[in-house]
This record gives structure tokens, C-alpha cells and sequence, in this order.
């Protein structure tokens, strides 16, 4: 008897419930890679799943207490993780429909062994999710923020400049590149704008980030605006060495490289320094790469400057502070 192939979407559906389930765990969030999904057109929709339910965290919170009476299902394996993907395609996704939504959902659970229990549950949430999906399309944008991050804003910047930072959050941030050399044609074909020095702005796209041109040549990195200041302000000697701590994915660290510096990229993720790795041998650069914790890092000799873009702390909880330091070393 032949064997049921899964339906479609289903593949990407668990891909993404694994990933999302993972930066709840804690995890930093990383995009689904074409290792993990080549397809491009799933990699997008899964990404954009989850993006969409991280950017509704809050709200989707207060829909799963309205939604479930008795709370989280404990040992529930990926319970959690699909039905926030649902919710977030459900309510704010409505163009990708909602019998996949619901259909998937149910399939996914099906597929793991702590989860298949509860499928009759997930069905039953979701349907009466999709009865209310008007009324929680409603919901107020202050739950997107926790209270005390809002709260401390609003103090500091007041209640516009807070509903403003809401609004970005929900929209998403264009595509920023950096571009290995200039190039009016390479600009023209991405559709791009310049910004400043060697970034330039996708503000749309119509395919995924490895299907522009000049990605497979190695021909830019994508890099938001703000993050490609720092590097740009370690203004040394070409051919000098620089330590870049917290370097994956590898964005500074290619800044680093283009302008000639022997560059030593230390991180304590080894995942993510899997990209960075990637992200260098597409792009034509080799610098040392180093997994290790900066805090005990201990090398045998001095670098010339280092360079420190610390990330934010794991998404639930907000650092006392946060910034770049950039020095030559003995500043």
C-alpha cells in the first residue's frame, strides 16, 4: 500500500512551528534558511509566519487566554508553537485563508508524538478563534508592547513617538543592503535606493532575499541602516587586526573585511556562526572565525581595535542597557 504523501504546505508549516518554538524556548531568532527550506516561496511564507506571530506576541497572548479555559495544556510539545502561527494567519495573514490555517494546524499536531492528543482541542480553538477573528483584528496596539517597556517610553518619549515605534513594529523593516562594491546597475536592478555610504533600501520585493540579484555572487549583505554605522567608525590602518565580538551573523564582520582589516569573528553561538561562515564564503571573505564566550576569550596576542555591537538580551526580557562600543585598542 502506498504511502500518504503530506499535504501541501504542511512541510513548511512544522518547519516554522520548530523554529518559533525555539525563540520561545529562548533561542535568538534567526530566518529559516534555504538549507532548511529551498524552496523559496515556502521559506518566505514560513518566515513570514513567524515574524508575524513574534510582532503579535502580545496579542496573541490575550487570545489564547480568551481562547483556552483551562490554559496552556502542560506537556503539550509543539501545541503552543503551531496554534500562535494559526492565530497569527487567522487574524492578521487573512490572504493566506483560513481552511489552511485550520487544516494545517490539526495535520501538524498530528506529526508530534507529545502533541496528537490534543488535536481535537486545536481544531476546536481555532474554530472559535475564526468566529472571533474580527473582534481580535481590533485589538489595541498597546498589547504589543510589554507594560513596563510601554510604560517607560511613553514616560521618556511620549505617547505619539510610542504609538510610532507600535506601527514599525507591525510593518516590518524594509530590506536593507550592504553593497560589497558600488554599482549604479546592481542598485537599479534591486530596485533600491541609496542611504548612506554603501547601504541602499529594498522598500519591496516580490521574491525572497537569495533570489535578488547579486546574492548568489556574493555581490551585498543584507544589514540594516543603523547596524552598519558602527564598524564604519573603527577608522584604522589597512591591514590592521580587529576582533569583532558577537559577530554572527557576520554582517559587521564582512564591513570589517571589506575595509582590509584582518578580522578575527568571535561568537558563542555556534548555529549562527554556521551562517556567518556561510554568509563569508558566499561573499569572498575569510576571516578567523572563533566560538567562544567573549567574557573568557583570551587571545595570545593584542588586536589593533575591537569592535562590539552586543544583541539585545533573549525577547522577553530588556537589558538595563544596550549599545556598540567601538576602540582602537588602549582607548
Amino acid at each position: 500500500m502506498a504511502q500518504r504523501s503530506d499535504p501541501a504546505g504542511l512541510k513548511l508549516r512544522l518547519a516554522a512551528a520548530q523554529r518559533l518554538r525555539a525563540v520561545l524556548g529562548g533561542e535568538h531568532f534567526s530566518p529559516l534558511s534555504a538549507a532548511e527550506l529551498p524552496d523559496g516561496r515556502d521559506r518566505a511564507l514560513a518566515n513570514r509566519l513567524i515574524t508575524t506571530a513574534l510582532r503579535r506576541h502580545g496579542q496573541i497572548d490575550f487570545m489564547m487566554r480568551d481562547l483556552l479555559d483551562k490554559g496552556m495544556p502542560a506537556k503539550s510539545g509543539s501545541f503552543e508553537a503551531v496554534l500562535r502561527l494559526s492565530l497569527a494567519q487567522l487574524v492578521f495573514l487573512p490572504d493566506l485563508g483560513a481552511h489552511s490555517a485550520l487544516f494545517l494546524a490539526v495535520e501538524a499536531i498530528k506529526r508530534d508524538p507529545k502533541a496528537r492528543h490534543l488535536s481535537g482541542l486545536m481544531n476546536a480553538v481555532l474554530r472559535k478563534a475564526q468566529g472571533n477573528s474580527a473582534r481580535y483584528g481590533l485589538l489595541e496596539d498597546r498589547m504589543l508592547l510589554p507594560p513596563e517597556l510601554s510604560n517607560g517610553w511613553r514616560a521618556a518619549y511620549g505617547a505619539e513617538a510610542v504609538q510610532h515605534f507600535t506601527d514599525a513594529l507591525v510593518a516590518g523593516a524594509p530590506l536593507d543592503l550592504t553593497l560589497r562594491d558600488d554599482d549604479a546597475k546592481l542598485i537599479e536592478a534591486l530596485g533600491a535606493e541609496r542611504l548612506s555610504g554603501d547601504t541602499v533600501r529594498v522598500e519591496s520585493r516580490d521574491r525572497s532575499v537569495d533570489a535578488l540579484p547579486g546574492f548568489a555572487e556574493g555581490r551585498w549583505w543584507v544589514q540594516d541602516v543603523a547596524s552598519a554605522i558602527p564598524a564604519r567608525l573603527l577608522r584604522l590602518p589597512e591591514g590592521s587586526t580587529v576582533l569583532d565580538l558577537c559577530a554572527a551573523p557576520g554582517g559587521k564582520t564582512a564591513q570589517l573585511s571589506k575595509a582590509g582589516y584582518k578580522v578575527t569573528a568571535l561568537d558563542s553561538d555556534a548555529v549562527r556562526l554556521e551562517r556567518l561562515r556561510s554568509n563569508m564564503a558566499r561573499l569572498g571573505y575569510a576571516p578567523d572565525v572563533v566560538e567562544a564566550d567573549a567574557a573568557h576569550y583570551a587571545p595570545q596576542t593584542l588586536f589593533d581595535g575591537i569592535l562590539l555591537d552586543a544583541p539585545l538580551r533573549r525577547h522577553r526580557h530588556l537589558p538595563p542597557a544596550s549599545g556598540s562600543a567601538v576602540a582602537p585598542v588602549g582607548q
